[in-house]
């Protein structure tokens, strides 16, 4: 699935339990590989939290689209508006 942040689309995958508390997974640093490796390696939490992982800007199925900036990056978990509120309540 897809949401847009500061006009780039960012790819995201939920697994784990729908009822569970939310947790978001930061996969290495941007250009480094995905969100894929973090779904093998934390899938068991699965079994009592809702896992949301994503690939960050410039880095596997999100958008590369620059600035690539620490700014832009935490504005992923953070930007009012991103619809991540919806995410971890849908």
């Amino acid at each position: 699935m897809y949401i847009t942040v500061n006009g780039c689309k960012i790819y995201y995958e939920i697994h784990g339990n729908e009822n569970g508390e939310t947790i978001f997974f930061i996969h290495g640093g941007p250009g480094m590989g995905d969100c894929r490796s973090d779904i093998q390696a934390f899938s068991p939490l699965g079994d009592e939290y809702r896992l949301v992982f994503f690939d960050m800007r410039g880095s596997g199925r999100s958008e590369t689209k620059p600035p690539f900036t620490h700014e832009q990056w935490v504005s992923i978990l953070t930007k009012s508006g991103s619809n991540w509120e919806r995410i971890k309540s849908s």
